[in-house]
């Protein structure tokens, strides 16, 4: 099943995707979850809900934009930085893609607590499933690209899909139960756990 309708081509296009996120953002930092709607999203970017709808069949669709648009982009963004010899190494790349994921969170605290709220109680499993899927495919992309070796090569996919859902309830816990976890010794509890796991012993 695709969220996504339609894909963005020419500069407008692009734009009004960019709003309609943003629109949903706003929403979620600023008002009750209630008026998490997609006429809502659409009166608040400033769009018809028609037009919503071209790119997005649902809410659920315009989360997961929001969940997944930047940390995917910080994270190759990072990587690309950390290349030497045509390849990252490998403890770079796990430390580069564990903490993207926390700075992505941390960018805008008070959303991130919403999102935490809010998400599972929108989202159906079908959805969390397919979202998985996508940055465990992503992820695979991402060790080709950058040659990392020395990752795990027997059941990737299964060991991918234990390291997300690993870092998300990490995440999960150390922001919302932020005077009991604190969220930089998590992060480094995490790397250190996911390191450990996912290198191929010497």
């Amino acid at each position: 099943m695709k969220f996504k309708k339609k894909k963005p081509k020419q500069e407008r296009s692009q734009l009004m995707v960019e709003s309609i996120v943003e629109a949903a953002a706003r929403i979620l930092n600023e008002e009750k979850k209630e008026n998490f709607t997609t006429n809502n999203i659409a009166e608040v970017a400033g769009v018809s809900i028609g037009s919503l709808y071209q790119y997005y069949k649902n809410k659920e669709s315009i989360l997961e934009d929001l969940l997944l648009k930047n940390v995917i982009k910080n994270i190759e963004m990072l990587l690309d930085e950390k290349v030497i010899d045509n390849e990252v190494d490998t403890k770079t790349f796990i430390r580069t893609i564990v903490t993207a994921q926390y700075d992505a969170w941390n960018e805008r605290s008070i959303l991130s607590k919403k999102l935490m709220q809010v998400a599972p109680k929108i989202l159906d499993p079908s959805f969390i499933l397919k979202n998985d899927e996508k940055l465990i495919m992503h992820f695979k992309d991402l060790i080709e690209k950058y040659a990392v070796k020395d990752i795990k090569s027997d059941n990737l996919d299964i060991s991918l899909l234990l390291v997300i859902n690993a870092v998300r309830m990490g995440i999960y816990q150390s922001f919302l139960h932020p005077d009991k976890y604190d969220s930089k010794i998590v992060l480094e509890e995490m790397i250190e756990l996911i390191t450990g796991y996912l290198v191929e012993p010497v």
